[in-house]
């Protein structure tokens, strides 16, 4: 299991907060050595933690922080191209949200970017400024790339006891390229930068496109279905309503003792018959006859098999 393994959101902000506060404190920052600097970390972090989380060595912090830190790094550098790329009309949402777009291009973070909730910590910390500034890059035995700590140090970054190792360099893992006689020109880097970004950009709006028609085919799928469920529920309604209306058709109004009963559903007939009477004929149709004949006909146009008695149907 990873030594980072296993930290929360509640970890993960007290580890930065403590990182970030004696990273940049005036007093100490640049008067400690890289083992004081984490030894301090270590007992702040277990001084200030809740009872309930476990105990973190300075191993695991440091390997938590250096995952942090590279993450946190790899997302600012894609914010920077898609800044650099200028999108007309874009927010700063909309640039972080194309930014980790862009960050799940690379195998490493293809699940996303996991530190939201430590960002807006990190994000301004003094190292992810410029990382390279005021530092010298040479060849060493064996083809060892070291960095040297610069003339004049960052009063807000911590001063390692090895004089050829950052504290930053040694958390972060970063590979630097050497500057030697065979670099090739400006112009030719500049031309291969700019096509790396288009194409990084290019691969994340045919993302976004195939994200939105993929949204686009379910929304219209889901309206499709519940306009469907409507009408089937509509038409079990139409039929139910029909069936209880022709149980009260068939009823036989002789055998009802009650003169109550028997009158509703009397009246309920005649509704019911000159309602399908109407739905039967044309608007412009008029109604010149008799009330009583167009009962009868009514009756014998819905029901034209004599035989049909209210037995074939279910008790009202």
């Amino acid at each position: 299991m990873s030594q980072s393994s296993g930290y929360s959101l509640n970890e993960d902000k007290l580890l930065c907060q403590i990182y970030v506060d004696i990273s940049q404190d005036p007093i100490t920052g640049i008067c400690q050595s890289y083992d004081q600097f984490w030894v301090r970390i270590e007992q702040s972090y277990n001084n200030l933690k809740e009872e309930s989380w476990i105990y973190r060595n300075k191993k695991s912090l440091q390997c938590r922080i250096a995952l942090i830190e590279n993450a946190v790094r790899k997302l600012s550098a894609c914010i920077r191209q898609i800044e650099n790329l200028h999108p007309s009309g874009a927010s700063d949402i909309d640039i972080i949200n194309q930014a980790k777009v862009l960050l799940m291009q690379e195998p490493t973070y293809k699940k996303g970017f996991k530190f939201d909730h430590v960002w807006n910590l990190m994000k301004d910390f003094e190292k992810f400024k410029d990382i390279d500034t005021g530092k010298k890059k040479v060849r060493g035995q064996g083809s060892t790339l070291q960095s040297l700590e610069s003339e004049a140090p960052s009063p807000t970054s911590p001063i390692v006891s090895s004089p050829n190792l950052s504290s930053f360099s040694l958390n972060l893992n970063e590979n630097f390229s050497d500057h030697t006689s065979s670099e090739r020109p400006i112009g030719v880097k500049k031309s291969k930068l700019k096509r790396s970004k288009d194409e990084g950009l290019s691969s994340a709006m045919k993302l976004f496109e195939t994200e939105n028609n993929r949204l686009g085919k379910m929304l219209s799928e889901f309206a499709t279905s519940k306009q469907q469920d409507g009408e089937r529920l509509d038409r079990y309604i139409k039929a139910k309503e029909f069936r209880d209306e022709t149980k009260i058709l068939m009823k036989n109004l002789e055998t009802i003792n009650d003169p109550n009963v028997r009158e509703y559903l009397q009246r309920e007939q005649q509704r019911i018959l000159e309602k399908r009477n109407r739905q039967s004929q044309p608007q412009s149709q008029p109604q010149s006859q008799p009330q009583s004949q167009q009962f009868s006909e009514s009756y014998s146009n819905f029901f034209p098999n004599s035989a049909l008695s209210e037995n074939d149907l279910p008790d009202f």
